[in-house]
């Protein structure tokens, strides 16, 4: 499909989209609302269904302009704004300099989340907090969607996590996190810890996603946020090309 026709057709959906805009409280508008495919898509899998029954959930929406790619992440409640994602307007989207802040659009931040240029595959997330950046490296073949993984290293304990595709028909849509030592011990899939589920929405213009974190990894909230952000950027860049 021609580039200009592609433009084209982005454009015309952008305009069909309702415009989202975030209270100056920080609050999120009551526009927000469950999309109506969660609970169907969930369902495929009783495996998943139950690990993610427990889950500490984050919703991520479109805060929707024609110029503008900005997200506000809310809790369970899909009210309260907890995170932003400040997404700068960049020249055929061939890079990306994300900035993650707390609270809302003035709130302080978290990490930025980089991507070079349309050749490279992997991306980095720089933690000013922290004082150190990290990257997150794309695994699997060039050219074709499934079979795609990210991996990266928590700093502060040196375990290596993985999200991995949940399957060939939703190869750009849900993934799971993963300990990169299980997936080597070829632990089967449901026998793994479960570190998080994204899931991203086929029928909706005003959601990017829906992150699970297992309970017992909330002190890496922040990190499998901004992870599963860039995974979700990058697969967006493969969906709409």
């Amino acid at each position: 499909m021609p580039p200009i026709i592609k433009a084209v057709r982005r454009l015309a959906a952008r305009m069909a989209e309702p415009t989202l805009l975030q209270g100056d409280d920080g609050s999120a508008p009551p526009s927000y609302s469950a999309d109506a495919s969660d609970d169907d898509a969930l369902a495929r899998s009783s495996w998943l269904q139950a690990a993610l029954a427990n889950f500490t959930v984050y919703h991520v929406y479109k805060r929707t302009s024609l110029t503008m790619k900005d997200d506000v992440v809310t809790g369970a409640d899909k009210k309260d704004v907890l995170y932003f994602l400040d997404f700068p307007s960049k020249v055929l989207y061939k890079s990306w300099d994300l900035s993650l802040r707390r609270g809302g659009r003035d709130g302080p931040l978290v990490c930025q989340i980089v991507k070079g240029g349309r050749l490279e595959n992997s991306f980095k997330i720089v933690w000013p907090e922290r004082g150190f950046t990290m990257h997150v490296d794309r695994h699997g073949p060039m050219h074709i969607h499934y079979g795609m993984r990210y991996e990266f290293r928590d700093k502060n304990t040196g375990e290596c996590y993985v999200w991995k595709q949940d399957g060939f028909l939703r190869a750009l849509y849900d993934w799971s996190l993963f300990k990169k030592s299980e997936i080597d011990a070829d632990i089967p899939k449901a026998k793994r810890t479960l570190v998080a589920h994204w899931r991203t929405p086929t029928y909706t213009l005003t959601k990017d996603g829906t992150l699970h974190v297992n309970p017992a990894f909330c002190p890496l909230s922040e990190l499998i946020l901004a992870t599963a952000l860039g995974v979700e950027e990058r697969s967006q860049e493969k969906r709409d090309h």
